[in-house]
């Protein structure tokens, strides 16, 4: 259970990181760039933290 929860958080990390707006037209506005560094820098601290929890699980 506890492996399967782990693969879930960074399954989810993994689609934050790749998170893409459909946008019409060929440029990304400068709030959807804006919002997808931010689902980025978010998704890096979900694999920090469930890294982090596994460490302290495991000792």
């Amino acid at each position: 259970l506890l492996a399967d929860l782990s693969a879930a958080k960074r399954k989810f990390a993994d689609s934050l990181n790749e998170f893409k707006f459909r946008c019409i037209g060929d440029a990304e506005t400068d709030d959807e760039i804006c919002i997808a560094k931010s689902l980025q820098e978010f998704a890096t601290v979900l694999r920090n933290l469930e890294d982090e929890r596994m460490r302290m699980v495991r000792s």
